[in-house]
């Protein structure tokens, strides 16, 4: 193993988004900074009868895992196995595992496939876990599984799909409920996505005989236009035609940006954003009122064919996670979704014929069963000092809103990005350090894993580091990352892996010490750092980090 390390490291180098979610690659990155000792691949035949035998050694069998491994390979290569369009099935474009065998499948199995000179997967995608009984990992051994057949025979594969690809973000690990469920189902699908396009599909049919009216030239110009200054007379009669239209391509963009790195959930979110914008629109200029007015036909229909084609844009964006329903909705708008083509705005033209109708989703109406006492999760074991660099999540956060807080003259309130689309509160005691100008945008680094606590009536979701200054006049300096970090990027101890994630204390991080030295940050001897690169601090040597 070893006289393939170097190899590897450089792979990872110069491969930054080769495993995902990022902070995965963090992991692996510190993991390979240690010697990596030898793999045994072969095991005793008198302790392990049931394994393959070693072509060189009848004896001994093959180690399970590595044998387990290379089938990854043979079983896709062994029979020219293609895709539909001839391309060979490998190298994978994502190797889907579990976040708990992440090291055998970027530590051992890249090294085998180097020594083999066979290509490398183009990127290792790490999921987390699902969790059950308020935070149990759900396993077989352990007899909590969910069975999925039972989800999908009674309320639709589609909908099943969309539950598990909305509620966990990949990487990380998500609570499976059945309450959850059908709180997911019917707010998003029955609600917001079912009941938009029932509403454009019924007001076509009541006022158009089922045929989707042209708009006026000028909807279908707004497209073309970068903002409403560009042809003023649009600007007072079309403003909320403008921003549907300019949001839907806001939000195509930002799902080619996240597909890269596997954005399942929050690209759902955004489309679901796109839907409830429709929903909004629909409520603002109210067509049931317009089709009473025989004066305002040419304002129904511009209403009518913004709304369609917005839904038309968000089924063809569902597509991946709902394909049944979203062609049945897109039948009902008179359309199809044939290729990627399809993903912008002004596809439908007006003279489509619409389909039938029917409830996409219809709600779920369960009575809702009292929930039986559960037993309390097991606490985590105390950590000892020696355990908390390796136990604490630090990442890069980038501040977006800096506000005052009600009740508190020393707090501000900020809204920071975290990382993955996450958006986060945190009331921090920076005002008599910095105005809130200076703080609008910055970097920041964020203690992710620390247990929320209230502050003044208000939920704090985590807290930020700084340098102490002036014990007297309460004044600080705010740790800084390196340049080219961005939010959701970990910081680690150098040479410490981190351990399983859990939420830890104030209490936990008093056990050790931050200081700063020759303007870094360490923990004794252990300099923190972000991709390689030292966090720094602007203040004298020796002052603490809180």
């Amino acid at each position: 193993m070893g006289s393939y390390q170097q190899k590897l490291i450089d792979f990872l180098e110069s491969h930054k988004d080769w495993i995902v979610p990022d902070y995965r690659w963090n992991e692996i990155r510190g993991f390979l900074r240690q010697p990596l000792n030898d793999l045994c691949i072969s095991r005793p035949k008198i302790r392990l009868s049931w394994g393959i035998p070693l072509p060189f050694d009848p004896d001994y069998v093959t180690y399970v895992w590595f044998d387990a491994l290379l089938n990854y390979v043979s079983a896709s290569t062994a029979f020219h196995k293609t895709y539909a369009d001839g391309t060979p099935i490998w190298p994978a474009t994502y190797h889907l595992i579990g976040k708990d065998i992440l090291t055998t499948h970027s530590v051992y199995w890249p090294t085998m496939l180097m020594a083999l000179d066979i290509p490398l997967p183009q990127h290792i995608l790490a999921h987390g876990w699902w969790l059950v009984n308020g935070g149990e990992k759900m396993s077989k051994s352990a007899g909590n599984v969910v069975n999925p057949m039972d989800y999908m025979e009674k309320y639709g594969i589609d909908a099943f799909r969309y539950f598990l690809a909305r509620e966990m973000v990949v990487g990380q690990d998500a609570n499976f409920t059945h309450d959850g469920f059908v709180r997911r189902i019917n707010s998003d699908l029955a609600n917001d996505l079912g009941n938009v396009l029932n509403r454009v599909h019924r007001l076509v049919l009541n006022n158009f005989e089922g045929v989707l009216p042209e708009p006026e030239r000028a909807v279908l110009e707004i497209n073309e236009l970068t903002t409403l200054n560009d042809n003023p007379r649009y600007a007072d009669d079309l403003q909320e035609e403008f921003a549907i239209v300019k949001f839907s391509e806001t939000v195509i963009n930002d799902i080619k940006e996240g597909m890269p790195q596997a954005r399942l959930s929050q690209s759902i979110e955004t489309i679901m954003s796109l839907v409830r914008s429709v929903n909004r629109y629909l409520e603002v200029k109210a067509p049931w009122k317009l089709a009473k007015d025989p004066n305002a036909k040419d304002e129904l229909a511009n209403v009518l064919y913004v709304s369609a084609e917005a839904v038309r844009l968000s089924l063809c964006l569902l597509w991946p996670v709902i394909p049944t329903k979203a062609k049945e909705g897109l039948a009902m708008l008179g359309c199809k979704f044939q290729s990627a083509d399809d993903l912008v705005w002004g596809i439908l033209k007006g003279g489509e014929k619409f389909g039938e109708g029917k409830p996409l989703f219809p709600r779920i109406e369960e009575e809702v069963k009292k929930a039986e006492p559960q037993q309390k999760p097991k606490q985590n074991k105390p950590l000892m000092a020696a355990d908390v660099p390796a136990a604490m999540d630090m990442r890069v956060a980038q501040i977006k809103e800096v506000a005052d807080h009600p009740d508190a003259s020393s707090l501000y309130v900020l809204k920071v990005d975290a990382g993955e689309g996450e958006l986060r509160t945190i009331c921090s005691g920076l005002k008599s350090s910095y105005k809130a100008e200076e703080l609008q945008d910055r970097k920041i680094l964020l203690f992710a894993n620390l247990k929320p606590s209230a502050l003044r009536g208000i939920m704090s979701q985590g807290m930020l580091f700084a340098g102490d200054l002036d014990a007297a006049t309460h004044t600080c300096r705010l740790v800084s990352v390196p340049e080219d970090a961005k939010p959701g990027d970990r910081a680690l101890f150098k040479g410490v892996a981190p351990s399983e994630p859990r939420e830890l204390k104030v209490k936990d991080f008093e056990k050790i010490a931050l200081t700063a030295k020759g303007g870094a940050v360490f923990c004794d001897a252990l300099a923190l750092e972000v991709n390689g690169k030292p966090v720094t601090c602007d203040v004298a040597d020796g002052n603490g980090v809180h």
